[in-house]
C-alpha cells in the first residue's frame, strides 16, 4: 500500500537521515525497515536511530561554523535538527531558514537546506538541482548525496538512485547508514527489474591493430637471415558505439540473480581494423551492508574483420568486504575458455585472479593490489604467465568535475622458444588509463566522457614491441 499524500511530503522532508526510515514511500505508512530487511515493522519498534525520524524525537546536532575564528564550544550553536524538519514540514520556512542560519552554514549547506524545502513541497526537480549544487560545491557533502539519492528514488529515476546508494555504500563509513542503503538497493531491485544503457564516440589512435614499432626481426637462429615486419603499427580514426543492459530479480532470501549483456562495436577508416564484441554474464549473489559476492558464467563472441574471430565461455566470481571503517578487501578471479574460430594450436584457458584493498577518502576512492594471468594453449611458445601491480584512483572536485586514474605494471614470461627467436618471449608492460566528466555540462540526457589510454609493451621479440596512445571522445546515457 502507498503512503498517504501527507505521510509522502513529511517523508520527503525528513529525508533519508538516520537509517532513510522513509521507505514508507513504497511499503506503508507509519511503518520503517526490519532489521534483517524483511517485512516494515511500526516505528514504535524499529530502531532508536529510525525512531527519532517517525516518532519526531529531537536529536541535538552541533553545526561547525565553516569560516572564521575558532571558537569555544560554549559559542557553537546546538540546534536540533528534527526541529528544523519539523518546521519545513510544516512550511513554517521563516522560522526553519533562521533556526538552520544560527549553525553557521555555508554556500554548500544552503544548497542542501533548499533542497529539503523543496523536496518536502514535492518540487522533485528543483530539488535535484539544489543537491546536486550542494555536491558540486562540496563532493564530500554525505547529507546532500543522501538526499539526492532518496530524492532520484522518490522520482522514479532507479538508475540515478542506484548510482548514488551504491557510491555512498563505498564511502560512508557509518554502518547503520550503510544498512540502509542495502534496503534501499533491494527494493529498487524489485522496482526496475531491467535498465539499458548507450554509448557513442569518437576514437583516435596511434596503434589502432596494436601492431610492432620495430621495422625488423633479427632471428636468434644461426644461418636465418633478418626479414621485415610486416605487422607494423597503424595509426587510425574512427567511431565506437555500444549497448549494455542487464535484468536483475531479487529472490526471498534477498539473493540477486543478474543477467548482464553487452554489444560493442568499433569502425575504423581502415576497414581491416573494424571490430564486433557480444558478451553475456548471469551473476548469483548477494548484497550486504559489510560485503557482497557473486558468481556465474559468462560467454564472449569476437568478431574482427581482420579474421581474428573468437569465442570464449567460462566462469567469473567476485567478493568484497569492509574490514575496517575506511578499508575494504576484495578478490575476483574469470576462468574461460577461448576458442579461436581461425587458427590453431591457440585453443585453450585463460585465468585472471586479482586481489587487492581499496580505501575510500574524502572525495573519493583508492585501490591497489596483485593480478595474475595464465594463459595455456597447446602451442608451448604460446603459453604465459604473467603478473602485474594496479592501481586505481577515483574522485570528485567541487564544480561537478570527476575522473579516475589507473596504472599497470607488470611483465609475462612464456614457457618455451619462440620460432627462429632461440629463446623464450618475455614482455614487461605498462599501462595508463584516465576517464573524466562533468555534470554540469549535460547535453540533454546525455553526458560527455572521455577515456584515454596510454601504454607500451617491451618485448625481446620484435614482433610484439609496440606503444599506443589513445582516446575516446564521446557521450553516454541511461535508456
Amino acid at each position: 500500500m502507498l503512503a498517504s499524500t501527507t505521510d509522502r511530503g513529511l517523508c520527503r522532508a525528513i529525508g533519508v537521515a538516520r537509517l532513510l526510515c522513509c521507505l514508507v514511500l513504497i511499503v506503508s505508512p507509519g511503518a520503517a525497515l526490519a532489521s534483517d530487511g524483511g517485512e516494515p515493522v511500526p516505528c514504535a519498534e524499529a530502531s532508536v536511530a529510525s525512531r527519532s525520524i517517525c516518532a519526531g524525537e529531537t536529536e541535538a546536532v552541533t553545526a561547525q561554523p565553516s569560516a572564521g575564528p575558532v571558537v569555544s564550544d560554549a559559542a557553537i550553536p546546538v540546534v536540533s535538527d528534527a526541529a528544523i524538519v519539523a518546521l519545513i514540514a510544516r512550511d513554517a520556512i521563516a522560522e526553519a531558514r533562521a533556526l538552520y542560519a544560527r549553525t553557521g552554514p555555508d554556500e554548500a549547506d544552503w544548497m542542501f537546506f533548499e533542497g529539503r524545502v523543496a523536496k518536502a513541497s514535492g518540487q522533485l526537480d528543483k530539488a535535484q538541482t539544489a543537491f546536486r549544487e550542494a555536491l558540486r560545491l562540496n563532493p564530500a557533502h554525505l547529507s546532500a548525496k543522501r538526499e539526492l539519492a532518496h530524492t532520484l528514488l522518490i522520482a522514479e529515476d532507479y538508475s540515478g538512485a542506484e548510482h548514488h546508494f551504491r557510491e555512498l555504500l563505498q564511502a560512508d563509513p557509518e554502518a547503520e547508514y550503510r544498512q540502509g542503503y542495502v534496503r534501499f538497493l533491494r527494493q529498487i531491485d524489485r522496482l526496475r527489474p531491467f535498465s539499458i544503457n548507450g554509448h557513442l564516440a569518437l576514437v583516435s589512435s596511434s596503434n589502432v591493430n596494436r601492431g610492432s614499432s620495430e621495422t625488423e626481426f633479427v632471428p636468434g637462429v644461426p644461418g636465418v637471415p633478418r626479414f621485415d615486419i610486416t605487422s607494423r603499427a597503424q595509426d587510425g580514426q574512427g567511431v565506437e558505439a555500444g549497448l549494455a543492459g542487464r535484468i536483475q530479480h531479487t529472490t526471498a532470501k534477498d539473493r540477486q540473480l543478474t543477467f548482464d549483456w553487452g554489444i560493442f562495436g568499433r569502425k575504423f577508416d581502415h576497414d581491416q581494423h573494424d571490430s564486433l564484441t557480444v558478451s553475456a554474464r548471469l551473476r548469483f549473489g548477494q548484497l550486504q551492508s559489510k560485503s557482497q559476492w557473486s558468481v556465474g558464467p559468462l560467454v564472449r563472441a569476437n568478431v574482427n574483420a581482420d579474421g581474428n574471430d573468437a569465442v570464449s565461455v567460462g566462469l567469473a566470481a567476485n567478493y568484497e568486504r569492509r574490514v575496517a571503517r575506511r578499508l575494504n578487501v576484495f578478490a575476483s578471479g574469470i576462468y574461460q575458455y577461448r576458442h579461436s574460430l581461425d587458427k590453431e594450436g591457440i585453443d585453450a584457458p585463460f585465468t585472471t585472479l586479482q586481489a587487492g584493498i581499496a580505501r575510500p577518502f574524502r572525495n573519493g576512492s583508492v585501490a591497489i593490489g596483485p593480478r595474475f594471468v595464465f594463459f595455456r594453449p597447446e602451442e608451448e611458445h604460446q603459453r604465459y604467465a604473467g603478473q602485474s601491480v594496479f592501481a586505481r584512483l577515483s574522485r570528485s572536485w567541487s564544480g561537478g568535475l570527476s575522473g579516475g586514474l589507473g596504472i599497470e605494471v607488470g611483465r609475462r614470461g612464456y614457457a618455451d622458444d619462440f620460432p627462429l627467436a632461440g629463446e623464450p618471449r618475455e614482455d614487461k608492460f605498462y599501462q595508463i588509463t584516465f576517464t573524466a566528466q562533468h555534470d554540469q555540462f549535460r547535453l540533454g540526457r546525455f553526458i560527455p566522457t572521455i577515456n584515454c589510454i596510454l601504454g607500451s609493451t617491451d618485448s625481446n621479440i620484435a614482433f610484439f614491441k609496440h606503444s599506443v596512445e589513445e582516446c575516446t571522445l564521446g557521450v553516454s546515457t541511461r535508456l
